[in-house]
């Protein structure tokens, strides 16, 4: 029986292959091949019992919210409601700027390009968020700030290069994901929340399947269970950052970028359509 592999090694293969790839003649590849060919499809008789008859017979009906704008002033009517809907699906809701908490410094540890500090905040009762500030050592402030969000993996210290160990080393090393120390190396503040049920904020569950993704999936689980998301539950805390992030003059957020790999491009997704303070993702 073939060794079953658990996510990590799948990612490392996936990376390999994909280096592999690139290092092949034709990068772009064939333009005149469809990587998807159509396959024969045969709709289940009676008609009634076919999903695809079902789903194209629906596909015309316009859902609500559905994009249609055609000015400015509409689009930004439209992102308006879509915020307060998709806050009430994820579970959560926020008003920026309602609730300000008031940060805890941890740590700092001054490094040769830069300054790394802990801090922590209280979302709500609790639930509190530990993250990372890198701030460069030269320039002037208020500095240019950033917030990168971590996908699976160790959580925010791999994207501030502070892997657990080895392991956690290479694969930073092969998927290229210590994008907040290669923004504050050049000249960014990187601001790394460790997002829910990953890093510092997952229980250890026992039977838990291998890899890294027993720790979020009894939690997501739960919330769902009681009517949340742990999207939301994320978007709400990075939402609250910005909050932080907001009241401290240090930061020059006139032209936020937020980034994210893997599962943190997912909430950089959702939180950029959630908190319009957020103008680049």
């Amino acid at each position: 029986m073939p060794k079953k592999m658990n996510r990590r090694e799948i990612l490392k293969g996936s990376a390999a292959m994909s280096l592999g790839m690139l290092a092949g003649e034709n990068v772009c590849g064939a333009a005149d091949e469809n990587p998807f060919p159509p396959k024969k499809i045969i709709n289940k008789s009676p008609v009634r019992y076919s999903p695809l008859a079902y789903l194209e017979k629906v596909a015309d009906k316009k859902p609500h919210l559905s994009f249609s704008a055609s000015s400015r002033n509409e689009a930004e009517d439209w992102q308006k409601k879509l915020r307060v809907k998709l806050w009430e699906l994820l579970g959560e809701k926020h008003k920026p700027g309602a609730n300000v908490p008031e940060g805890r410094l941890l740590e700092t540890d001054r490094l040769e390009d830069y300054t790394r500090e802990k801090w922590e905040l209280d979302i709500v009762p609790g639930r509190s968020m530990p993250f990372y500030v890198l701030k460069p050592n030269s320039g002037n402030k208020p500095y240019k700030t950033v917030v990168c969000l971590h996908g699976h993996g160790g959580g925010a210290r791999d994207i501030i290069d502070m892997p657990m160990n080895d392991e956690a080393r290479e694969l930073i090393q092969i998927l290229n994901t210590d994008y907040a120390l290669q923004c504050v190396k050049r000249g960014w503040c990187a601001i790394a929340p460790e997002l829910f049920a990953f890093g510092e904020r997952v229980d250890f569950v026992e039977g838990a399947r291998s890899g890294f993704d027993g720790g979020c999936e009894k939690p997501f689980l739960n919330a769902v269970q009681i009517g949340k998301t742990l999207i939301g539950i994320r978007a709400k805390d990075i939402c609250t950052l910005i909050d932080w992030m907001s009241s401290q003059s240090e930061f020059d957020l006139t032209n936020l970028p937020c980034v994210g790999l893997s599962g943190g491009g997912m909430m950089t997704m959702y939180t950029a359509a959630l908190d319009d303070r957020i103008k680049r993702a």
